[in-house]
């Protein structure tokens, strides 16, 4: 197989560096950033028509709008493509559709375009994941800065996350047949925002919801996102500013969806290349009913079926809104006696008879102690009864404004049957939460301990 930069293969680019670009897909990339074809005037027709109608319901309903679309990757990497293409790709978005407005001026109109950032963001460090299509942690947060600047409110940093490397398969990597894992620059720690999809009973992209709440988030606004994988990568984002997110994914507007939710702001998206073809919503369907119906190839689950009645209940029944929402913070909230304030994810399930059982049910079971009541003294005890072998991890959160120092993490094993783990933490700088993942798989774990106890010497030393 010949890998060379230049080369093609699945329908994958190959680029210097080992970069790798889609070449061309069901829209045809390539095609279009070289010039070789151009936007019909029925795209271009159907972009303008689709965006005022946009812009114009948020306007009558008193919802803050904004349009992203998000340039090609090939783009802003532009130096890593082959030679034969380096000079020869140009803005699909600049070239066909800015022009649709006065002056090409289509920030004044709500459109963000945020080539120029990215590409800027690019000679400094890597924005787009090297075997996907996406952007990266680097990518995502530039996005979100410039969203920033158009949308009131929002961070511009988040001092509890980190931008750190991790093994990541990417979705290019997988068309050419090379499904290894990559250092890629990730979000280690998402937050802990609840969320409930359909995504998995789904059996392509369309059609795609999740609804994400998040007790913890800095106002209690409503955000809908409406666009594609892209702005769905920057959910954990946008969860920090909004205590309830709807995303919808899909190529038509879903009006009636976006009334009964009543959000604050809506953020409507695309991806690039996506340009290549835009229909109008006018041929599009609501999503309302089908998403929540079964059919012979979509059975959607009962989590997500009641998130979705509950949030788009709110223009005509608030209160039932607030009554699920308060559920759902009563039921993944806990206070740690002599610790503090904990909020876990739907990956830990508390059992109701017996307070001090969790029950794990995916991967990734996380409790995020936030507010500490008690200041961290000594060691931090640990006495579990687990009944799978697993790992037990400890995340101690400090703030760090840059978003790059090195996350504090404790990692034991766990065996099954009773144990007790002591951690040595630095409490030379200031703790501003934890993260206690006592899993790392299904099974069970009675939390028996969990507290700071003061250091004495062994007297077996």
């Amino acid at each position: 197989m010949d890998n060379k930069p230049g080369s093609i293969i699945n329908n994958v680019l190959i680029g210097h560096d080992d970069y790798l670009f889609l070449h061309e897909g069901n829209y045809n990339q390539f095609s279009y950033l070289s010039g070789k074809e151009t936007a019909s005037p029925e795209s271009r027709q159907n972009f303008l028509s689709n965006f005022y109608y946009r812009k114009n319901f948020a306007a009558q309903h008193n919802i803050e709008f904004l349009h992203v679309v998000f340039p090609c990757k090939p783009l802003v990497l532009r130096q890593y493509c082959p030679d034969d293409y380096r000079s020869n790709i140009r803005s699909l978005f600049l070239n066909s559709y800015s022009p649709l407005f006065p002056g090409r001026d289509h920030e004044k109109e709500r459109i963000l375009y945020p080539l120029s950032a990215l590409i800027n963001r690019q000679t400094e460090i890597d924005c787009y994941w090297k075997n996907d299509t996406h952007i990266n942690a680097v990518g995502q947060l530039c996005v979100y800065r410039e969203i920033s600047k158009h949308i009131q409110n929002l961070t511009r940093t988040f001092p509890m996350l980190r931008i750190r490397e991790q093994m990541r398969e990417g979705d290019l990597g997988m068309m050419l047949g090379k499904n290894k894992a990559i250092p890629s620059l990730c979000f280690p720690w998402l937050g802990e925002s609840l969320q409930f999809s359909n995504t998995k009973e789904l059996a392509g992209n369309s059609g795609d919801m999740v609804i994400s709440f998040n007790p913890l988030s800095k106002s209690k606004r409503r955000l809908v996102l409406f666009g594609d994988s892209f702005i769905k990568t920057m959910l954990h984002l946008f969860a920090e500013d909004f205590q309830t997110i709807l995303y919808i994914r899909g190529p038509y507007f879903q009006p009636d969806i976006i009334h009964l939710f009543s959000p604050d702001v809506l953020i409507t998206s695309e991806t690039e290349r996506y340009l290549a073809g835009v229909d109008n919503d006018d041929n599009g369907s609501s999503l309302l009913f089908s998403s929540i119906l079964e059919k012979e190839n979509y059975v959607p689950n009962d989590d997500f079926k009641k998130a979705l009645v509950a949030e788009l209940s709110y223009q005509s029944h608030p209160t039932e809104t607030l009554k699920w929402e308060a559920q759902q913070k009563k039921q993944h909230s806990l206070h740690i006696k002599g610790v503090g304030d904990a909020l876990h994810n739907r990956e830990l399930k508390q059992l109701k008879n017996s307070p001090e059982t969790f029950e794990a049910t995916g991967d990734v079971p996380v409790m995020h102690i936030h507010t500490l009541t008690t200041q961290p003294y000594g060691e931090l005890e640990i006495d579990i009864q687990s009944d799978v072998h697993s790992l037990l991890k400890i995340t101690v959160l400090r703030e760090c404004l840059e978003m790059s120092s090195l996350l504090e993490v404790h990692e034991y094993e766990v065996t099954k049957g009773r144990q007790s783990i002591r951690i040595t933490i630095d409490h030379s700088r200031p703790i501003d939460g934890l993260l206690f993942q006592p899993l790392h798989h299904a099974g069970k774990i009675n939390i028996l301990k969990f507290g700071w106890k003061s250091i004495t010497t062994d007297e077996n030393d």
